[in-house]
């Protein structure tokens, strides 16, 4: 009889705690959160849309074509990004890109050196995803560094441009590139770094301002000729992302 009382007691005891839970119930934590940073600074995941400007750089060995040169040249570039947090300090990040790597073949004249003959522009569209590690420090404002790798591939080319053949009426061209199967590497590959700063003024919605640096290891052609010119892309990027945390 004293057990049944007993036990009595405790599940009265026990009903009574839980109710008094279900009454105050205790407030969700972030397990990214610390005293000096508030939950809402480190949601687990945020995502953005990303859109700026590229300039790339073409390491081209222009072979026996000594009056030819490559320069760099301007683009644009916009996506979506995703950056998934594991602590404050480190997290995974992830961006789908179009981006342009241009670049600009400049031939001298063969009398005069100093003189340009004539420029053609080449204008390279790229599906780019790289996938970076991002380590971080700051508050409100923090500051990012990022390394990582990314995988592409050739969208489309386009070449514009002027030329003076021997006569002295100046030719000018604008059309699509034509891919060739035997001579066009279309994957993209290589290493990928970045730094930024990144603005958690507002609860859900973070500004990033970034720079990225895309340094390709596969060459635009594929080993189709002995001796042959390579042709590597590096690609700097200035962005900005509007990051929503989830």
């Amino acid at each position: 009889m004293k057990h049944y009382k007993l036990l009595s007691l405790l599940l009265i005891a026990t009903s009574g705690m839980y109710g008094a839970k279900a009454q105050n119930p205790q407030p969700e934590t972030n397990n990214l959160a610390t005293p000096e940073t508030p939950s809402y600074y480190y949601s687990q995941w945020n995502v953005g849309p990303v859109v700026g400007a590229t300039i790339n750089f073409l390491d081209a060995d222009m072979g026996y074509m000594t009056n030819r040169s490559s320069l760099p040249f301007i683009g644009t570039a916009a996506g979506i990004s995703a950056t998934y947090n594991l602590k404050t300090w480190f997290a995974v990040r992830a961006d789908l890109l179009y981006l342009q790597k241009n670049n600009i073949y400049a031939h001298s004249s063969l009398l005069e050196k100093d003189e340009v003959a004539f420029n053609t522009i080449n204008t390279n569209s790229y599906l780019n995803l790289p996938v970076m590690a991002d380590f971080s420090f700051g508050r409100k404002v923090r500051f990012h560094l990022r390394a990582g790798g990314y995988i592409g591939y050739w969208l489309s080319g386009r070449q514009k441009g002027s030329a003076i053949p021997l006569v002295s009426e100046v030719s000018t061209f604008d059309s699509p590139y034509t891919f060739d199967k035997i001579r066009d590497n279309r994957f993209d590959a290589g290493y990928a770094f970045g730094m930024g700063l990144s603005i958690h003024k507002w609860k859900r919605v973070m500004l990033d301002i970034d720079y990225h640096l895309y340094y390709a290891v596969t060459d635009m052609q594929k080993n189709y000729m002995m001796e042959q010119p390579h042709r590597y892309n590096s690609t700097s990027l200035l962005q900005v992302r509007l990051a929503f945390n989830l």
